[in-house]
């Protein structure tokens, strides 16, 4: 029987770290494709509701409900998947301001304010040892 000794200097699989490289991947790869997919056709199906409910004469968004919907995904999701669905609702948002005359500077302007606000929140509202927010406890109650 052989007896094989790992010296501290061997590269064992088992023992390595992760490369810089792996870990940007799996931050641009959503969990599941069918989770992102059906997320990011709401969205755009809550992007154009929000348009098409904005088209009044005052020409303001009342209501956006995308941003309520991504938001509550991304309660959901742990913290490395959120930089793929909040690409995904900015690709969501300015494929639905092309159905509407909007330019693509708007369109993109629009889409970062969006962004920007639903990482405001899901900040906020995060736990910082990424449990899932329960509202029917009163301390998580509070942060919402």
């Amino acid at each position: 029987m052989s007896t094989f000794l790992i010296s501290p200097n061997s590269k064992d699989p088992d023992l390595a770290q992760p490369s810089l490289f792996s870990t940007i991947i799996s931050c641009l790869l959503p969990d599941n494709f069918w989770n992102f997919s059906s997320v990011m056709f709401l969205c755009f199906l809550a992007c154009w509701g929000g348009i098409a409910l904005g088209q009044t004469p005052a020409e303001a968004d009342i209501l956006w409900p995308a941003n309520g919907l991504l938001l509550g995904f991304l309660l959901q999701l742990p913290r490395r998947y959120w930089f793929s669905y909040l690409v995904g609702g900015v690709l969501a948002n300015i494929v639905a301001h092309g159905f509407f005359p909007f330019s693509l500077r708007m369109s993109l302007i629009f889409s970062v304010a969006n962004t920007v606000e639903i990482l405001f929140a899901a900040h906020f509202l995060t736990k910082e040892d990424n449990e899932r927010l329960d509202l029917t406890l009163v301390a998580d109650l509070k942060r919402f």
